[in-house]
């Protein structure tokens, strides 16, 4: 799948953004060579060595970020600062930690509002090293830069690039909470002020996979972010967890805005049960057993999602209990973008309990996305209806599609349970793999 993936993406876009898969052309909005760049670290695990060369080359000779424009600070932060740090991870070439602190210097002036106690902007004008934005943050924006940032500093020695991501979380560490629990969104003014729905859903989701994985990182040292890390689950279990009131009574994850339920789950949500197992897994909490038993049945419910479709395919948005069905699927929400949460999770799973029931869930995912998204001639496809026998093919292919989807399900196969040690790695939330900092100073 990687390689008929790549066939379409060099054939047409080597170096650009994005395949366009189903005209075969490409979109270069970012010129930062997003699909190459966010799967140098698939390419190197897979063995695919040329085309790792290849990509290697364009990196080192071609990667300009003088022609670069305004973009997201948190994509450009966890797709390519996380991809070129993970490439370096691996194999060791320094080209790619280079690389890496050229473009962290160039997203450091989108910290300069953090002074006057303004979250980083959103958007960077990377060609002129300059921030920008024109809007609130929302909560994973500005908290999803903790791993790249420090990584950075560990390695190069520089404490800036850490200093920068320490006083956001010294700021939500304060902000106010409702059990352990923030709003989604950020005032611009006042990186204290929140405001918005409490969701682990678009906009909410990696600021409390970043609670773990950080205290990961640090060799877990970092007591700070562990208590808030465990203070977030016990909110999320206390007030957020549901039961579906069907058959099936599948335990799902809603949002609250104000005193009202919303009986609904982003597909994004399901990288919570990876993350309650990894956390579960190194005693993250004294509840470790009860964070295993509801990852497993968060799991359990990842996976309803993927077969109420009747495909296997998994739509953008799932309700409970509503229009009288236990679980239904809107017309608005049908779509996949072939997202790789709940394979991340099948992954995590499957690695820390060795139940082979989750690579059989994975494999029947892998079937379902090789028989209605493989594009003839290279490239996979996003899917626009679910719930049709034949969904229609989007003209897209995420970059995420071979840098998170593909890696997690080839790593889910990895029948040893070996490849890429999470005793010795840390995944960002774009499933890069970074070195756990447990013997450097983070800056």
């Amino acid at each position: 799948m990687m390689r008929h993936t790549w066939k379409g993406y060099a054939k047409n876009c080597f170096g650009e953004d994005e395949l366009l898969p189903v005209d075969h052309s490409c979109s270069n909005g970012w010129h930062l060579g997003l699909t190459l760049v966010d799967s140098l670290d698939t390419l190197f695990l897979m063995g695919m060595k040329p085309e790792f060369k290849a990509a290697r080359d364009w990196v080192a000779n071609s990667l300009d970020f003088h022609k670069v424009g305004t973009v997201s600070l948190f994509e450009t932060t966890i797709r390519v600062v996380g991809g070129l740090l993970s490439a370096n991870a691996l194999s060791g070439d320094q080209v790619f930690l280079d690389r890496a602190q050229e473009l962290g210097d160039r997203l450091l002036p989108a910290f300069g509002s953090i002074t006057g106690h303004g979250p980083p902007s959103t958007d960077v004008d990377v060609g002129n090293a300059r921030g920008t934005s024109g809007r609130d943050p929302q909560l994973a924006e500005s908290t999803t830069l903790g791993l790249e940032f420090k990584t950075l500093s560990a390695l190069t020695k520089t404490p800036k690039y850490a200093q920068a991501v320490e006083l956001i979380g010294d700021a939500m560490h304060k902000a106010p909470k409702w059990d352990g629990l923030l709003q989604n969104q950020i005032e611009s003014a006042d990186m204290g002020s929140l405001y918005g729905p409490y969701k682990l859903g678009a906009g909410g989701d990696s600021y409390y996979e970043y609670l773990l994985k950080q205290w990961l990182l640090t060799g877990r040292k970092d007591t700070v972010l562990l208590q808030d890390y465990n203070d977030a689950m016990k909110g999320i279990r206390d007030h957020l967890v549901k039961k579906s009131k069907g058959p099936l009574q599948l335990t799902y994850v809603a949002e609250m805005s104000g005193d009202t339920v919303e009986r609904k789950m982003d597909h994004l949500v399901c990288f919570l049960p990876g993350t309650l197992a990894l956390g579960a897994h190194y005693k993250a909490d004294a509840d470790a057993p009860f964070h295993l038993d509801l990852a497993k049945e968060l799991m359990k419910t990842c996976y309803q999602m993927y077969k109420k479709s009747g495909n296997m395919l998994a739509p953008e948005i799932t309700k409970f209990d509503t229009e009288g069905q236990e679980v239904f699927i809107e017309q608005q929400d049908s779509h996949d973008l072939l997202r790789p949460e709940t394979i991340e999770s099948l992954f995590y799973l499957y690695r820390l309990t060795g139940d082979k029931t989750y690579q059989d869930w994975g494999w029947q995912m892998a079937e379902a996305i090789e028989r209605y998204a493989k594009v003839e001639g290279g490239g996979y496809a996003s899917l626009d209806n679910v719930l049709l026998q034949n969904p229609e093919k989007r003209n897209h292919m995420e970059s995420f599609w071979s840098a998170e989807t593909l890696k997690y399900l080839f790593l889910l196969f990895d029948d040893s349970r070996t490849q890429v040690p999470l005793d010795k790695f840390v995944f960002n939330t774009e499933a890069h793999p970074l070195h756990v900092m447990a013997d450097k100073q983070v800056y």
